[in-house]
């Protein structure tokens, strides 16, 4: 999807294990399946499967394990647990990690958390993966974090038509991992929390897209209780204040009081239930809020864009010690209201606007923004990106991982040898004179180093990236990215270096 192909640049920095992998066991070829696999696994281990699709559940990992796919693609490797459990099940693991693995028909039961993957009291990197249609009675339809390190990533992936009574696609109860570069649409809450829910938690996440959410109560695309999230360069687009009252297989909703809430009839949204007069046309915003904070929560945006939201206000505080702080925003379109209630007064300060962000094609699920919109670096007045993706309108095909072409466009190639140590290559082009700036920053948004600084000519080159600082020393092991910028143009690119 057009939605998702920017997601190469990652802000985030993680501390991740260093794990000298000692043996791959493929499965089916050395192990029948995948929990044969992960059984005969120590420390260290790949469980490499083999294409295909498998049909198991409560898949068990064990610390220092990593599931991956042969080709660590999405498109190689499904698993599908058939509503019979769980797909993984991840409890007290160290340094597990799960990549290029397509999970669906995961179905936690009887009120449980995390009917994709469930990870409780764990350290888990899940990256390049879809995780979708899968279903929890409790929490976190396609993935729940439950007292999750620090240092928990969810990255690059896409979380997509799950559903749960809280958080259809995420849960975060009393965890701060990392959302970075990750695709959240279609998912589904019966109570709160369409797109993800935190709780007692404080997550970062950033270069995200959250599309096309929806629940029956508050948060459409987050709800936050007593948590403080942290939102960079995201894109919240089309999330709806309403339940899904129709004859699907999700999750019934047959206890759920439609009172005072929108409901889907006919294939329209804009109806309320009124217990005296039946339904009737929406008319007023209801309390509730695309982005929804309560019990105490403080939440802080920069350079996000929460645009077109049905039925509810763009962000909702409940009570007074609830508070948003936004910088760089630009907030538009949203049915209940955009700078309202709570955040009135932060309109036209700290560069935030409401202005219409300009998506290339939303019929297309191109949320790329128009050269000329005002989330462009050049057009606002923070001078930065406003949103998880740059300028895409004029493109045919959008992809940023097909390395360069010649040096008749701008330009930047992942980095290689990626994961690296000591050093990597960066490789740019610029198809004109230009002054050029290319710097290495981390999840704070700190700038770690500067590589380029001055005016080149049109060409293409090569520079080396030793993992140091300003001062020269050796910066930790973890996820940086590489960032190059023009008067007219700037990429990112996500980089990992080991030790």
């Amino acid at each position: 999807m057009l939605r998702h192909a920017f997601f190469a640049g990652i802000f985030l920095i993680v501390l991740f294990p260093v794990i000298s992998f000692s043996k791959v066991i493929y499965v089916p070829s050395d192990q029948p399946d995948i929990q044969t696999g992960i059984d005969s696994a120590t420390v260290g281990d790949v469980v490499m499967i083999e294409c295909g699709t498998y049909y198991e559940h409560d898949i068990t990992m064990k610390s220092g394990v990593w599931l991956r796919s042969e080709y660590n693609q999405p498109g190689c490797v499904t698993i599908d647990a058939q509503s019979l459990g769980r797909v993984i099940f991840c409890d007290e693991q160290a340094d597990v990690t799960i990549s290029g693995l397509t999970i669906t028909g995961g179905y936690a039961a009887n009120d449980e958390y995390g009917g994709g993957i469930h990870s409780r009291m764990s350290t888990i990197t899940i990256d390049n993966c879809v995780i979708r249609n899968n279903a929890a009675t409790g929490a976190g339809g396609g993935v729940e974090f439950y007292a999750a390190a620090g240092n928990s990533v969810i990255m690059d992936c896409e979380i997509i038509d799950n559903t749960a009574r809280w958080g259809g696609g995420i849960d975060c109860g009393a965890s701060c991992p990392t959302i970075a570069g990750c695709l959240i649409e279609g998912n589904y809450a019966t109570t709160a929390g369409g797109g993800i829910i935190i709780g007692d938690g404080a997550p970062n996440i950033g270069y995200s897209i959250i599309a096309d959410n929806y629940t029956c109560g508050s948060g459409s695309a987050i709800y936050s209780w007593d948590s403080d999230p942290v939102i960079l360069n995201c894109t919240f687009y089309n999330n709806i204040g309403t339940c899904k009252k129709t004859g699907s297989t999700e999750l019934p909703v047959s206890d759920i009081d439609f009172s005072s809430r929108a409901v889907y009839i006919d294939n329209s949204w804009v109806e309320r239930y009124d217990s005296d007069d039946g339904y009737r046309p929406a008319s007023s915003p209801a309390e509730e809020g695309t982005i929804d904070l309560r019990g105490s929560s403080i939440f802080t945006m920069q350079r996000t864009i929460i645009a077109f939201g049905r039925i509810s206000q763009a962000i909702y505080c409940a009570a007074a010690e609830d508070t948003a702080f936004l910088t760089c925003c630009d907030v538009y379109g949203n049915q209940g209201g955009d700078w309202f209630t709570s955040i009135a007064w932060q309109a036209d300060i700290n560069g935030n606007f409401s202005l219409d962000p300009m998506f290339c094609d939303t019929a297309a699920d191109n949320l790329y923004i128009d050269a000329n919109s005002p989330c462009r670096n050049n057009n606002n007045e923070c001078h930065m990106l406003i949103g998880a993706l740059g300028v895409g309108c004029t493109h045919t095909d959008i992809d940023h991982d097909d390395g360069l072409a010649l040096n008749d466009r701008f330009g930047l190639a992942q980095n290689y040898p990626n994961p690296f140590n000591p050093s990597t290559t960066i490789e740019y082009s610029i198809p004109e004179r230009t002054h050029v700036t290319i710097a290495i920053y981390n999840l704070l948004g700190q700038k770690i180093c500067s590589l380029v600084e001055g005016i080149k000519p049109r060409g293409t080159y090569m520079i080396t990236w030793d993992g140091t600082d300003h001062w020269g020393s050796a910066v930790p092991a973890g996820i940086y990215f590489c960032r190059v910028g023009t008067g007219s143009f700037i990429e990112t690119r996500k980089m990992l270096f080991l030790k």
